[in-house]
């Protein structure tokens, strides 16, 4: 496991999860998403 990286996502709902695949799409490779307990099982769902 790295000890290091440059953007921490916080949250695997949907905002979390596009924010992610966007921030790729840009290139970028050192990201993590960091989820409670199972993706797209947060808050924004049940907005």
């Amino acid at each position: 496991m790295k000890t290091q990286t440059r953007v921490v996502v916080i949250g695997g709902g949907i905002a979390g999860c596009s924010t992610l695949y966007h921030l790729t799409q840009e290139g970028m490779t050192d990201v993590v998403l960091v989820e409670r307990n199972e993706l797209t099982s947060g808050t924004t769902w049940y907005l």
